[in-house]
């Protein structure tokens, strides 16, 4: 498991989808559980993909450092 923060403004391609991705913002979980005060990725959709996606280019998502970068998503242009 690599928890290196992506650069912002960073892409990277879903492996399983091939949906691509670009990091908008790097920010802290502030929900009072199991992620509070982790690092979290916040990143939009560029590409439908092979598979498709269920959101809209442009949607924004958020998830933790250590599960953005478990392998999941492949960097595509830092």
């Amino acid at each position: 498991m690599n928890n290196q923060i992506p650069v912002i403004g960073s892409v990277w391609r879903h492996q399983k989808r091939g949906t691509e991705y670009r990091v908008v913002d790097v920010t802290i979980c502030c929900t009072n559980g199991l992620h509070e005060g982790e690092p979290t990725v916040i990143y939009e959709q560029l590409s439908e993909g092979e598979l498709g996606s269920k959101y809209q280019k442009g949607v924004r998502m958020d998830r933790i450092v250590s599960e953005f970068m478990d392998g999941r998503f492949e960097l595509v242009l830092n």
